[in-house]
C-alpha cells in the first residue's frame, strides 16, 4: 500500500503557510511525525 506522504506534507505546508508558522518548526513537526511512522513500521 503506497502512502502519499509528500502530498500530505504539501497540503499541511500550505495550511501552515497561511498561519505563517516558521519553516524550522514545520520541519521539526514533519520529522517528528515521520519518525513515529518509521518507528511503527520497523516495530
Amino acid at each position: 500500500m503506497t502512502f502519499p506522504f509528500t502530498e500530505i506534507i504539501m497540503r499541511i505546508y500550505s495550511k501552515l503557510a497561511i498561519l505563517s508558522i516558521p519553516n524550522s518548526v514545520f520541519i521539526e513537526i514533519i520529522f517528528y511525525i515521520y519518525g513515529i511512522r518509521e518507528y511503527k513500521f520497523y516495530e
